[in-house]
């Protein structure tokens, strides 16, 4: 019976050898597979691009519905006065913010094309309760 134990476990030992070095070498593997960045992309940081590659310009598609551009974000100065020191939770810089519209499920169909299909669908469950306030859109990151 102890030579069987030890047959088994000596087996066990060889494959899960086996296969914890054969997923170590995938990873390692995989770790050095990274990708590369043009010269003339990185010239764009910062030029047409935000430090962290996002688009700088912002997008209208219509008179209510745009993206602004990038400006640099929340700055100190822009911090609300209750905030008072790093670590602590940010108070929401834009509490005294109103929607500009609120969609129901009366008026979805004037934005149907900007709604997913999850959100029709809740809207069409829940008309009394399930709403979508839009608020102004605001590019808050900023990056040192």
């Amino acid at each position: 019976m102890d030579r069987l134990k030890a047959t088994l476990t000596s087996l066990f030992l060889r494959k899960t050898t086996g296969v914890c070095v054969g997923a170590l070498l995938a990873c390692s593997a995989l770790s050095h597979a990274q990708a590369g960045v043009s010269a003339e992309e990185i010239k764009k940081l910062g030029d047409t691009l935000t430090p962290y590659g996002a688009e700088k310009a912002g997008l209208k598609v219509n008179d209510v519905i745009s993206i602004p551009d990038w400006t640099g974000g929340i700055q100190k100065k822009d911090w609300p006065a209750d905030y008072k020191e790093p670590g602590q939770h940010h108070p929401n810089p834009y509490a005294d913010d109103k929607p500009l519209f609120v969609v129901t499920a009366d008026n979805m169909d004037e934005y149907a094309e900007f709604i997913p299909e999850g959100h029709k669908s809740l809207l069409k469950t829940y008309p009394d309760t399930f709403n979508i306030p839009v608020y102004q859109s605001r590019r808050s990151h900023s990056a040192p």
